[in-house]
């Protein structure tokens, strides 16, 4: 699944979630440093 799914967009990709949008706890670290820097810009 990895080769077929994930491997062509690791290139390009800022970052790469593990399960998904399933990830909550890494979702929510992410929104929030996106939204501290936005406040900052």
């Amino acid at each position: 699944m990895y080769e077929q799914y994930i491997r062509g967009y690791a290139d390009y990709a800022d970052a790469i979630i593990s399960h998904g949008g399933k990830n909550q706890k890494i979702v929510d670290i992410l929104g929030h440093y996106i939204n501290t820097r936005l406040i900052e810009a």
